[in-house]
């Protein structure tokens, strides 16, 4: 039993900070030992106050069989641990000692005699045995609340997996059924396209197209003219101008698309004043507009969706690819040689679309028109529009018809229009505004 107490009491480490090894057995702070050794400190010193101090219980104070100081120890063990036990035994057997000192007793037989020396092993004992009961409950205590954590951890893993795992599931049922209408859809979408017969009427499906697959907030179709874009359908309240300057900062997506030639995906813009998604508009190998998405719905997937308007605009432009076959074969152009300057039938067909634009976009349109007093040609028109441009006009369409000269204004409000109105002063004659 001695060897046993002294294994046991060769194991005592310092514990000073808190015990970091989720492992060990007993974990201690300095604050216990300090709580730990005052207590047992002023135990010991009641116990010899109450128990040895009082002639009456005095001389019988060494022989107890139930001693106090053998209580303190049980009571200090039970409440801290098996370290803060030994502690106390070594407390108890001083404060035993100091009561065998002033009994007038020889140390000698102290350590002699059993009757005396027993009582320091039954506190080392006592610490032992109920100091271990302690650390196991506070082990099992401990391996309790780590299997809680544990298990706690799991059902939240376990919880998020299940989310997850259900909204994988209705994004594939969701997928199954967008994609068994979206087969049907996309082949409605190419036999809509294949019947189209004008670039005008190609940048008013594609819009509409964009808005139903796409599920966009704001987008929006700007036609390419010199280092200008001029903004000629949207939908949604877009922070972006009617008309951008190419060198503006404000462009700069507008432009990066126009020099790669490609549809290009960019980055979240919060102020919604830059596009998300930026495709160009081919007519023949020539770039004549750029479709673009400030916005998306919060519900849809950004890559997704990119993916997505990629198709869409690569079937927009097969369908232009197939109206510049036909246009070429039949002598058919958008603009007079080497201008923007709109031929008399394309401009016919833009005003074709307007009526539809109107019904589903909510846009107005202004004609600005009169006879050509200077009797310019295509060319000689724009250069003067061209300096024109500088003084703030900004028709989106031009065009030269027998004697007169046509300008579309979208989207104008009486202020601008009365604007464009006196620019065009000096080259108009007898010239007049209305609403289409």
């Amino acid at each position: 039993m001695t060897n046993k107490i002294f294994k046991e009491t060769l194991k005592i480490k310092r514990y000073i900070f808190l015990d970091k090894n989720p492992d060990r057995i007993e974990v201690i702070s300095r604050k216990n030992i300090i709580l730990s050794t005052i207590e047992s400190l002023s135990y010991t010193i009641l116990i010899l106050l109450v128990c040895y101090a009082l002639p009456f219980t005095r001389n019988n104070f060494l022989a107890l069989n139930i001693h106090p100081l053998a209580v303190m120890v049980a009571i200090i063990s039970l409440r801290y641990g098996i370290y803060a036990g030994f502690s106390s035994a070594f407390i108890a057997t001083l404060g035993y000692l100091t009561a065998y000192i002033f009994s007038g007793n020889d140390m000698v037989l102290f350590f002699l005699k059993f009757q005396y020396h027993k009582f320091f092993i039954m506190f080392l004992f006592i610490a032992m045995i109920l100091g271990k009961f302690q650390a196991n409950r506070k082990e099992n205590e401990e391996i309790a609340k780590r299997e809680a954590e544990k298990l706690e951890k799991l059902l939240d893993e376990e919880k998020q997996k299940k989310e997850e795992l259900l909204k994988i599931n209705r994004d594939l049922k969701n997928q199954i059924i967008t994609s068994r209408g979206g087969v049907i859809s996309f082949q409605n979408i190419r036999k809509n396209l294949n019947l189209l017969t004008t670039v005008e009427q190609v940048l008013t499906k594609s819009i509409n197209i964009i808005n139903q697959f796409m599920n966009c907030e704001n987008a929006s179709i700007y036609i390419v003219k010199n280092q200008n874009l001029n903004q000629i359908i949207k939908i949604g309240n877009s922070s972006l101008g009617k008309i951008l300057d190419l060198n503006e900062a404000q462009a700069d997506r507008f432009l990066m698309t126009l020099d790669k030639g490609e549809t290009l995906e960019f980055s979240l813009d919060l102020k919604g004043e830059k596009p998300v998604f930026v495709a160009p508009i081919f007519y023949g190998e020539k770039i004549i507009a750029l479709l673009e998405i400030t916005r998306l719905s919060y519900e849809t997937s950004k890559n997704e969706n990119f993916e997505l308007f990629k198709i869409i605009m690569e079937e927009i432009n097969n369908s232009l690819s197939r109206i510049f076959s036909e246009n070429e074969k039949n002598n058919i152009y958008i603009f007079e040689k080497d201008t923007f300057i709109t031929t008399k039938k394309y401009f016919e067909q833009v005003l074709d679309e307007v009526k539809d634009r109107k019904k589903y976009y909510n846009q107005i349109y202004f004609i600005l028109e009169g006879n050509n007093k200077n009797k310019y040609s295509s060319e000689e028109l724009q250069k003067k529009l061209d300096e024109l441009e500088k003084n703030g006009l900004n028709a989106d369409y031009v065009t030269i018809t027998d004697d007169k000269i046509k300008f579309l204004l979208i989207n104008g409000d009486n202020g601008n229009n009365e604007r464009q109105l006196e620019i065009v002063k000096n080259i108009l004659k007898e010239e007049i505004l209305y609403e289409i």
